[in-house]
């Protein structure tokens, strides 16, 4: 074939190629990137209000552990006969913060942003709940005459919190559920004894079986206390409050 007429042939064919594309090219390029571009956005959309949700979950739980805390503290005065005004809950009996607002509990939910006044289906809202398990998972429960009837304390908070993307999809509360365990426990340490005459008769006036000995050589005002062995009476229990070591918080996501 003559070179004129190959040129003619692949510039007719290029025209024809260029023709057929018409108006309509690049429409799938354009469709694909709206397409990613409105993913992208959802994907944010929810990363916010997941994002709110976990903090909300994290405030419940502080809450929720500060409120069993104090009740604690309560219930040790309570065990050891010496029960602080104001408490606002009875040991055994189960309540919420709607039934019992005066509670100390609930003063300190509600110092962590959590009133307690009663969950509501259709609005952002809090409960805060307690109840007294007789036994908790880990935890060895305590037994003997000195032992409190109602050792545990679980306090529980729930929150509906107000979505905003999300709502968008029908789901405008997602709830959230915090639960603290707490209570007390028997834990055996060694008072601290504090003589002021480390010679003066008698400095330390003991009467039980048992001993406790004093060693190694400190010096006070001057004077050298030496070792010692005086009677001690051995099996002495405090029921200092502490935290167990179960605390839990669980998500309802």
């Amino acid at each position: 074939m003559p070179r004129e007429h190959l040129s003619a042939a692949l510039a007719t064919e290029l025209s024809g190629a260029a023709a057929h594309e018409g108006p309509d090219s690049g429409q799938a390029t354009v469709l694909l990137l709206l397409m990613l571009s409105t993913f992208l956005l959802a994907m944010m959309a929810f990363a916010v209000d997941l994002t709110s949700i976990w903090f909300h979950r994290q405030a419940a739980k502080s809450a929720a552990d500060a409120a069993c805390l104090a009740a604690a503290s309560d219930m040790l005065a309570i065990s050891l006969g010496d029960p602080p005004p104001g408490t606002g809950f009875t040991p055994g009996t189960n309540s919420d913060c709607a039934s019992s607002p005066s509670a100390a509990l609930c003063t300190y939910a509600t110092y962590n942003g959590y009133n307690g006044t009663g969950l509501l289906t259709s609005a952002a809202s809090n409960s805060v709940s307690w109840t007294f398990p007789s036994m908790i998972s880990g935890v060895v429960t305590p037994t003997g005459p000195k032992a409190p009837q109602y050792p545990f304390l679980q306090v529980v908070v729930l929150e509906n919190v107000k979505t905003t993307f999300m709502g968008l999809m029908g789901t405008k509360f997602q709830q959230v559920k915090a639960t603290s365990q707490c209570g007390e426990v028997f834990v055996l340490s060694a008072p601290p004894l504090l003589v002021l005459d480390p010679v003066g008769a008698p400095s330390v006036s003991l009467s039980s079986a048992g001993s406790v000995a004093i060693k190694g050589a400190r010096r006070a005002a001057s004077r050298s206390i030496p070792r010692a062995q005086v009677p001690f009476p051995m099996g002495l229990w405090t029921r200092p409050l502490r935290a167990l070591t179960s605390l839990v918080a669980t998500s309802a996501l």
